[in-house]
């Protein structure tokens, strides 16, 4: 006898955590650019604004302005799994692998700004659902246990406490068939809701001084004598000494430079309708963790805080030419369906009730890259590769320093100077990708890696992480 998968069928296609908040512009802004500010912030997301409130702390004299050509929340801040994760450099054992000499400290600097926001929320009250339980990572074929024994050595080098699970162990703790084993890190991080916190971060950074400008977009920057003119396109014009580019696939567009540096990918992800109580304690879970599994195309997994069930999956869906969907791909959110019903059979006739697709920029190492244009005017970050919960909070203090002519220990590293590896052009580029995956997902069911994926390891680049 056979169990029915639970459907996506109904859901309304919209994302889940707005929902969660009533609609309304960010207390404080406004609805025109100024003529001038002494620094142009473009993006309001995480990392534009974590960019404002370090220049603001940093000298509250300064004049920021930070413009997005959306609503505060709109774009991937404000609709990812809110996972505060405590990694500059998508996952502990993609950073050893690219910094051998350097990840020991950039693990200190996450778990210090892990810390830092923590502090930074309460401080600031700001209300975002935040729960710090950890993260729990599974291997879900025999194959992945070797990898996951490295992934808790590596957390016990990097100065996090972790505890192994076994398959009995992993078993009688989350009540699914498919995991075989566990590495448990209790204080690595949490979980929150991402579109309250991009908007509370949005209502501190007025409250600090800046102004904040929603649904105007920047379409060009000219550098002159006296600093850089950006140019709106509903015509307005804007005059500053520096700008910070915070958009991350947004600065392709703007930067010609950087249009090789990362790649979007599509993610797609749903959510449950409220388990209810029976449903919530058939999971045991007691303690909440954000789990991940350790297959290349990895399952996320997390439960909202009114208990409802988060699920997502990376196939990394790529477009030719590194356009962005203009169609949807229904049939991956029933695969998303059939695989929760495969991890906990007893959630039969689960109702999805919010599904949706995110834009993921990857850079070719999957870690941020840093760069400077217009002759040391304009400062910006791209490809964070997912993880930029807590990473946009590290790469804003360095993009401030950046811009005032100090620099910070982030600053120093090779994560934030190295000179970043280009994709390859067109049509190379949908080639190699389209490789890449079909390698991932051979070595998810043989646990071999190919030939491509070892010399992507070797060459550092992050598609395999």
């Amino acid at each position: 006898m056979t169990t029915p998968a639970p459907t996506c069928q109904g859901a309304d296609g919209t994302a889940f955590w707005p929902s969660t908040v009533v609609s309304a512009p960010v207390a404080g802004s406004v609805g025109e650019l100024p003529d001038s500010c002494d620094v142009l912030v473009v993006g309001a997301g995480y990392t534009g604004l974590w960019s404002a409130l370090a220049l603001l702390d940093a000298d509250p004299t300064l004049t920021v302005c930070v413009v997005d050509a959306a609503a505060v929340g709109d774009g991937a801040s404000g609709i990812n799994g809110g996972f505060l994760e405590p990694s500059l450099t998508h996952g502990i054992d993609n950073g050893r692998r690219l910094f051998p000499d350097e990840y020991r400290t950039v693990e200190r600097l996450a778990r210090n700004a892990t810390r830092d926001v923590e502090r930074f929320l309460a401080a600031e009250g700001i209300a975002c659902d935040y729960e710090p339980v950890g993260t729990l990572e599974c291997a879900v074929a025999d194959h992945q246990c070797a990898a996951l024994d490295e992934l808790a050595t590596a957390y016990q080098d990097g100065g996090w406490p972790v505890e192994i699970l076994d398959t009995a162990r992993i078993r009688a703790y989350l009540h699914s068939p498919r995991p075989v084993a566990a590495v448990r890190a209790p204080t690595r991080g949490g979980l929150l809701n991402p579109y309250k916190m991009v908007r509370g971060l949005a209502a501190a950074a007025v409250r600090r001084g800046a102004t904040l400008v929603e649904h105007h977009r920047i379409v060009d920057l000219h550098r002159d004598r006296s600093g850089v003119r950006a140019h709106g396109a509903n015509g307005c014009r804007l005059r500053c000494q520096q700008v910070i580019m915070a958009v991350d696939g947004g600065v392709r567009h703007l930067l010609r430079r950087t249009r090789l540096a990362s790649i979007p990918l599509e993610d797609y992800v749903m959510v449950s309708e409220p388990l209810g109580q029976a449903r919530r304690t058939s999971l045991g879970w007691e303690r909440r963790e954000g789990i991940a599994d350790r297959s290349g195309a990895f399952t996320s997994l997390r439960l909202t805080a009114d208990d409802r069930l988060f699920w997502g999956g990376s196939e990394a869906v790529y477009r030719f030419g590194s356009t962005h969907p203009t169609n949807l791909q229904p049939h991956r959110w029933e695969r998303l369906a059939t695989d929760a019903a495969a991890w906990f059979p007893q959630l039969a006739g689960l109702r999805w009730t919010h599904r949706w697709t995110g834009t993921v920029h990857m850079s070719a190492s999957a870690i941020p890259t840093f760069g400077t244009a217009m002759t040391g005017r304009v400062h910006y970050v791209a490809g964070y590769t997912g993880l930029g919960v807590l990473a946009s909070k590290v790469a804003a203090e360095v993009l401030a320093a950046r811009t005032l002519g100090t620099t910070t220990e982030a600053g120093t590293l090779r994560w934030a100077t190295r000179r970043a590896r280009p994709f390859p052009p067109e049509p190379l580029r949908w080639a190699a990708v389209q490789w890449a995956r079909h390698d991932i997902a051979k070595a998810d069911r043989t646990g071999t890696p190919t030939l491509l994926m070892t010399l992507l390891d070797r060459l550092g680049m992050g598609f395999t992480s």
